[in-house]
């Protein structure tokens, strides 16, 4: 009977430091679900999107490709053959 207490015991001290542990780790992911931090996040996303989709249209600018849609952009006409 005294082994099962300390095994009781010694369970009850190990579950408490993972649970002290468990603060640390979720801690972060409790403060991203927050109306503030959801919304911090939002931002970031949109300006990640932001950036990759103004940084896209530099390279097209740049590299002088032609837009879809262009009437300039339709040079594939038939070639006549001397």
């Amino acid at each position: 009977m005294y082994g099962f207490a300390l095994y009781l015991v010694a369970g009850i001290l190990l579950l408490q430091v993972v649970f002290c542990l468990s603060v640390f780790f979720l801690r972060p992911y409790v403060i991203a679900k927050t109306p503030e931090g959801i919304l911090q996040s939002e931002r970031e996303k949109a300006g990640e999107w932001m950036g990759n989709l103004t940084r896209f249209l530099q390279s097209r600018m740049q590299l002088g490709l032609p837009w879809p849609g262009d009437k300039k952009s339709a040079t594939n006409a038939p070639v006549k053959s001397p």
